[in-house]
């Protein structure tokens, strides 16, 4: 998911180091509330990259596609997010894309423990 996940919607082109540059990853584990809640683990990947329109946030997870203006020589050929998207439900979990303060995107990856 780094790199662009999905081209057009992450980090920028390939060597593209400013942009590469913030491109952060964070990992905690939640306690779901209740006492016999279960616990969670949630994975952020964050980019400052152009963001992903509201309205292609659920096609960017599609298999095959890329965002519009997304060019073949920036890499890619829009399968790696339909695989995260297939590999985490399989797991029992679930993975959206959200704006990323002060721009960007955000990918949320939440696996149960």
């Amino acid at each position: 998911m780094t790199g662009g996940a999905g081209a057009g919607a992450g980090a920028g082109a390939p060597g593209s180091e400013s942009a590469e540059a913030d491109v952060r990853l964070r990992l905690a584990v939640e306690q779901g509330a209740g006492r016999n809640a279960a616990r969670t683990a949630v994975l952020w990947v964050e980019d400052r990259g152009p963001g992903v329109p509201v309205a292609l946030r659920e096609r960017i997870f599609e298999a095959f596609y890329r965002l519009p203006g997304a060019s073949e020589r920036e890499g890619g050929v829009g399968l790696g997010l339909s695989l995260v998207k297939t590999i985490v439900e399989r797991h029992g979990g679930r993975v959206h894309c959200e704006d990323r303060p002060g721009g960007g995107a955000r990918f949320v990856v939440s696996l149960p423990l």
